[in-house]
Formats: structure tokens, C-alpha cells, sequence
């Protein structure tokens, strides 16, 4: 989802003066100097608020009152483009960290899109994905590679793949995690790959 004004994405984020825009871009402070001035004139005044709010029900809804916009849908796209780059390189750097893993096993990863566009979408929530923090990123530092089939060990993966959806913590992050598990097809990602 994209917005074109800043926002809180929770409460907590809020009581940490974290701002988010366009699509889950935190600022940074690196960003356009008119934008940030808008953005800080809008904190200034108290307009920014969160993202989602409970309704009479109980159940959250996006926030009908929020602050003006302030970027373009281009500038948005920017954000975005560049934030993308920095999860595929945190993607990289995470799989770096599996220092056991097998470097077949990296490669196909790194090559293989299903499952290289899934673990960006984790960093570009998440950050880095630290193998002693992550199941799943311990899981695949286990994981053979079939060199017959140019995949990873069947077996390997059927117990890995399913870890990528587990997020103890939250269960909206757990439902964000089974909605790309299902998204990317990490069910099915492992097939014979051109190792080129």
C-alpha cells in the first residue's frame, strides 16, 4: 500500500518519532529538504497520526484522518526503487552471515526468484536476517544441495520452507508472512535451476 503522507505505522513507532511514507519508507533525514521541512512542520503540529485505528468493533481500520499529502506518486516510486535495492543487498548480506551454509545452496537462493523476491520482501520489513534470530535462515544454513537435480534436498526443503511463515512474536506478522509464503510459491519455489 502507498501513501502520499506521513504517518505513524504503530503507536510504538510513534513514541519513537519514527515516520513513515509512501510505501514503508521510514525517513531518514536523507530525503528531499522540502519534504522534510513539510514533514516536520506536519509533526510540529501534531497532524501526523497512525496509520490504522480500531473501530467501534474492535477491528483496525485504515486512519480516516491523516495529514495532507506531501510527495508525488513518482517521488513514492523512488523511495521504493531505492528501499528495494537495500533489501536485496540486506538479502545478500544475510545469507553471508550463514557461515555453514552450503555455497550451492547460496547461489541457488541468490538465482532462484521465488525465493530470492520472498526473503526481499522479509528485509524490506525486517532488515537483516540474522541466523541466530531467524528460523527459517537456520533452517537454510542446514540445507544439502541435490547436485543431480540442480536444487536443494527435497526433504531439506520441505522442512525449511514452512519456517519462513512462523513469526513468533506478532500474529499480523504471521499472517504477513503465510500471505507471502502463499504470494512467492515458496511451497513449490524448489525446482531444477540452470546452474550457470
Amino acid at each position: 500500500m502507498c501513501v502520499l503522507y506521513p504517518y505513524y505505522a504503530t503507536q510504538a513507532e510513534k513514541a519513537k518519532g519514527k515516520i513513515t511514507i509512501g510505501t514503508g519508507h521510514v525517513i531518514t533525514g536523507k530525503e528531499d529538504p522540502k519534504i522534510l521541512a513539510a514533514i516536520k512542520k506536519l509533526e510540529k503540529e501534531g497532524k501526523i497520526t497512525c496509520m490504522w485505528v480500531k473501530n467501534k468493533a474492535g477491528q483496525y481500520i485504515k486512519n480516516p484522518t491523516h495529514a495532507r499529502d506531501v510527495i508525488s506518486q513518482s517521488y513514492a516510486d523512488k523511495l521504493f526503487k531505492n528501499d528495494l535495492k537495500i533489501a536485496q543487498d540486506r538479502v545478500k548480506q544475510s545469507l553471508d552471515m550463514c557461515n555453514n551454509m552450503d555455497d550451492n545452496v547460496k547461489y541457488y537462493v541468490l538465482y532462484n526468484k521465488d525465493i530470492f523476491d520472498a526473503m526481499t520482501s522479509l528485509c524490506f520489513n525486517a532488515g537483516t536476517l540474522k541466523p541466530s534470530k531467524y528460523r527459517y535462515m537456520q533452517s537454510l544454513e542446514k540445507c544439502r544441495f541435490d547436485t543431480e537435480n540442480n536444487t536443494i534436498n527435497a526433504s531439506d526443503w520441505a522442512v525449511t520452507a514452512p519456517k519462513f511463515k512462523i513469526h513468533y512474536s506478532n500474529k499480523a506478522l504471521t499472517d504477513r508472512r503465510v500471505e507471502e509464503f502463499n504470494l512467492f510459491g515458496l511451497a513449490d519455489a524448489n525446482q531444477t535451476f540452470a546452474m550457470n
